[in-house]
């Protein structure tokens, strides 16, 4: 356990050495939802301020969390993983360790911008801020073992992030993080309709919205979506990296 939370201390420590780009990051996020509030809201029959505040939370979450994998793509290119396997902790600890200090991070990241939901749509109660963190930490998890596996799949860093963009583009706009999904449904392509409303993604953005904005109850199928996602993803991820550095 101890090696696990000192993995987990370093990896959100180095995401830090990065603070400058994750101060763009964030003031470009906050930009996006000042421009795109001000543009929308007069095209569309919503609040955009409102209905965008919690996709935004969703895709910098991802964004955030995602960031582990580039971290281990670039450790198994310069063959730092040797080094990490020579710290005294069992492997699994060790990729356990990587998988969750994505979450963390993107849960550290997406805080500031859930305060500013809070703000804007008024504090929910302590049971609700729990359960918020609780769906975004599962889905935090999942984006990061999504990275890391992706990240042991591709040896060259061009491919890894070529595949890093189209993932990035299929979950991001074949969601509901930008727009509704009866939006998605009457303007695109059935199958494009029905990977967004399954999209984990959507189902964040989706169930923030309930919370905080609709003050309503959430379909437990949302819920199931991200914790499935989370799931399947965590054993992918986990199974991928584990048989990379077995290789090493």
């Amino acid at each position: 356990m101890r090696g696990l939370i000192l993995v987990i201390y370093h990896d959100v420590r180095n995401f830090f050495r990065y603070r400058w780009w994750v101060v763009g990051l964030l003031s470009m996020n906050l930009a996006d939802l000042f421009v795109f509030a001000v543009v929308f809201t007069n095209l569309v029959r919503i609040d955009y301020l409102r209905f965008f505040a919690p996709g935004l939370i969703i895709a910098s979450l991802f964004a955030s969390a995602f960031f582990i994998g580039r971290e281990v793509n670039w450790e198994i290119r310069r063959g730092l993983s040797l080094y990490l396997l020579s710290l005294p902790m069992k492997r699994t600890e060790l990729i356990l360790a990587r998988i969750l200090s994505g979450g963390v991070r993107g849960i550290i990241y997406s805080t500031p911008l859930v305060v500013l939901l809070f703000l804007i749509t008024g504090v929910p109660d302590l049971s609700e801020i729990f359960l918020i963190y609780v769906f975004l930490f599962s889905l935090a998890v999942g984006v990061s073992s999504l990275s890391v596996g992706a990240a042991t799949l591709f040896k060259n860093l061009e491919t890894y992030v070529t595949f890093r963009s189209m993932l990035y583009f299929a979950l991001y706009f074949a969601s509901s993080v930008f727009y509704p999904l009866n939006i998605i449904k009457e303007a695109l392509p059935l199958p494009v309709y029905v990977f967004a409303k399954y999209n984990p993604l959507s189902n964040g953005a989706d169930i923030l919205r309930l919370i905080t904005i609709q003050k309503s109850t959430f379909k437990p199928v949302m819920a199931f979506n991200i914790f499935f996602f989370s799931f399947i993803f965590s054993i992918v991820g986990f199974i991928l990296y584990f048989e990379t550095v077995e290789r090493t």
